[in-house]
């Protein structure tokens, strides 16, 4: 619908100041794509250009809690870049103005802005999936989606909103547990960024792709969420984003050598940890 449309192009440009101005001075191709109409275009150009900088703070706002979602790979990025405009840039780039005018997750359209930065780090890629994974998560907690049963009326298994499972190199956890505790020490006293014997992020935990760490993910308030797993469990509630009959995991994971007693007590076992949800 087209005022919905205006109401995001609205917030676009408040975030983006260059975008507004483009709106004015060219809106048929600042608008290209976007279903307004000729009266609501109007609507937009009739508005003083100031109000859309009456919040000079918006942007650091918004920055800081994608920050507390993001504050490892974010951390790498300014490590590397040195500059904060960098990430403020976010605001700019198309990742976020897609996000905002398709009704996307900011949060996954700065992970995304992220890694178009093309930073070449290793440590920065596995500790943004991680986080990617862990924000994914926390949205399907908040909004679990509706897993509708197969027609037949078989018992089914799938996995829990909130959970989830990956496998990345061994060393992303130690990296993320190190940056998070430079950032704890270094908010102690923020003035000491000014000082040149300041806390240092130090070198990071070495990374190994080949020998990679698998782990659950299923964040709550009050931890975070993350414990470590084997490669059954982790194929298990990879395999079970949808419903899947009961019977048709307890015969495959008996097909993998597991066994069915062992299969079925795998699954009660995920069940009582609340991984998995029994349908109905």
């Amino acid at each position: 619908m087209s005022h919905q449309a205006l109401q995001r192009v609205t917030v676009r440009m408040r975030f983006d100041p260059a975008f507004a101005n483009r709106v004015y001075d060219a809106p048929a191709a600042a608008l290209a794509g976007v279903n307004v109409t000729d009266d609501e275009r109007g609507w937009l150009l009739a508005v003083d250009r100031r109000a859309w900088r009456t919040d000079p703070l918006l942007r650091a706002r918004t920055l800081r809690t994608l920050f507390g979602e993001f504050k490892g790979a974010s951390t790498l990025a300014l490590a590397i870049l040195r500059r904060v405009a960098i990430l403020d840039g976010f605001f700019s780039s198309m990742a976020f103005h897609g996000a905002i005018q398709q009704r996307g997750s900011l949060a996954t359209a700065y992970a995304a802005y992220l890694r178009s930065l093309h930073l070449g780090s290793a440590h920065l890629d596995a500790v943004l999936s991680l986080e990617e994974a862990l924000a994914a998560c926390r949205r399907e907690l908040e909004h679990p989606p509706a897993r509708l049963a197969p027609v037949k009326r078989d018992p089914c298994v799938a996995r829990a909103a909130g959970v989830g499972a990956v496998s990345l190199p061994s060393g992303t956890l130690e990296t993320l547990n190190q940056i998070e505790s430079y950032l704890f020490e270094a908010s102690l006293m923020p003035a000491l960024a000014l000082c040149t014997d300041a806390p240092g992020l130090g070198p990071l935990p070495p990374l190994d792709p080949e020998n990679p760490t698998r782990l659950i993910l299923q964040p709550e308030a009050g931890g975070s969420g993350i414990r470590s797993l084997g490669r059954t469990v982790q194929q298990v509630l990879t395999e079970l984003s949808s419903p899947t009959p009961l019977r048709h995991v307890i015969t495959d994971l008996a097909g993998r050598g597991l066994g069915r007693s062992k299969a079925a007590q795998l699954i009660a076992d995920l069940d009582r940890e609340g991984l998995v949800i029994r349908i109905p």
